[in-house]
């Protein structure tokens, strides 16, 4: 029994130790061309080599989608039936509609079949695996408007009913290992305000702009932010032309003493990467300390406005004829890519 024991602690501790996935991300991509989304898993963390740590554990992915919009899972890819090729099943276990003061969303809370066991293929730091797709069916109008919940930010949304929307991830064992969403191109963007600070998003006649909570941030149709109070809040854009409601833009006010609003250029994880003016009005201006890398700039909705590639060590962007407001700026190297809030004033 000893003997047994010992056996059972020896392949435990080289599952967790050797060969574990230790952090994964959730991605959701939109087709405007089949109109499906698809939830992809990203391992941000560790490594599968053990038949134990490839089986799926319990894990949950909650959707955000506007009221009465439905949603209907159309394909299952990952994971698969222990010893076969058929995907498992993912349904759609907690669900709540009109959960948030506006009544304005409905949450799914996504999970997969346990039972027969569920396994993947061998994972590795970088990978991307697709988990299934889904569609909204009474959503005519505004098919881009699912998005992932955020933990934390959108515990706030009332009418819950009690149950536990937070997204959550277990795989070979129980350790929770989710760690956050990632954004299309496995970059996050975290969007922050610097407590006195104003930042002004794109202004527009079309609709209205709305905050979480006011006592954090309020925001003008105008599109103008004003930061009161350190916390989380998040910012949503109403278009009156075609009724449609964008996704939240979540903003986090820090402490004016905070490292990020103290230094007027940020390295990235990208080292020696610097992105200065910012603010900018005429250019910005991007340098690393090794040559030859990939720029990508995105407007604070996710539009991609302007992509370069250059073999030097350094890239010139003229913003003069960009609109004031935050743009998020993708770097990309050797494999390696980051983001930089940049934020342009006229």
């Amino acid at each position: 029994m000893k003997n047994l024991l010992l056996l059972i602690f020896t392949l435990l501790f080289s599952i967790n130790t050797f060969g574990q996935v230790t952090g994964v991300r959730y991605l959701l991509t939109y087709d405007d061309a089949t109109d499906d989304y698809t939830v992809s898993l990203v391992v941000d963390e560790g490594a599968t080599n053990t038949a134990l740590s490839k089986i799926q554990s319990n894990c949950q992915i909650t959707i955000v989608i506007p009221s009465g919009a439905g949603l209907m899972i159309t394909d299952r890819m990952q994971p698969t039936v222990l010893g076969s090729s058929n995907p498992c099943n993912w349904f759609t276990g907690n669900q709540v509609f009109g959960a948030s003061i506006m009544s304005a969303y409905d949450l799914y809370g996504i999970q997969p079949q346990l039972a027969p066991t569920c396994a993947y293929e061998d994972l590795a730091e970088g990978d991307i695996v697709d988990l299934f797709k889904f569609n909204l069916p009474n959503n005519d109008n505004c098919m881009e408007q699912a998005r992932l919940y955020e933990n934390g930010l959108d515990d706030a949304l009332v009418g819950m009913q009690g149950a536990n929307f937070s997204n959550g991830y277990t795989i070979g064992g129980p350790e929770q290992i989710y760690k956050g969403n990632a954004y299309e191109g496995n970059v996050e963007i975290e969007n922050f305000i610097c407590l006195g600070d104003v930042l002004q998003l794109e202004n527009t006649i079309s609709g209205t702009y709305s905050s979480s909570d006011v006592d954090v941030l309020t925001v003008g149709n105008d599109g103008l932010i004003t930061s009161l109070a350190e916390g989380n809040a998040s910012v949503t854009f109403f278009d009156n032309l075609n009724g449609c409601q964008a996704q939240p833009i979540f903003f986090e006010v820090l402490s004016a003493e905070d490292g990020k609003c103290l230094s007027s250029s940020q390295d990235l994880s990208l080292e020696n990467v610097k992105l200065y003016p910012n603010p900018a009005n005429e250019e910005v201006l991007i340098e690393l300390s090794d040559a030859a890398f990939t720029i990508e700039v995105v407007n604070i909705l996710g539009k991609k406005i302007f992509t370069d590639y250059t073999k030097s060590n350094s890239l010139a962007i003229a913003t003069s004829d960009w609109r004031s407001g935050i743009y998020i700026v993708r770097v990309k190297q050797n494999g390696k890519q980051s983001s930089y809030k940049l934020n342009v004033q006229h």
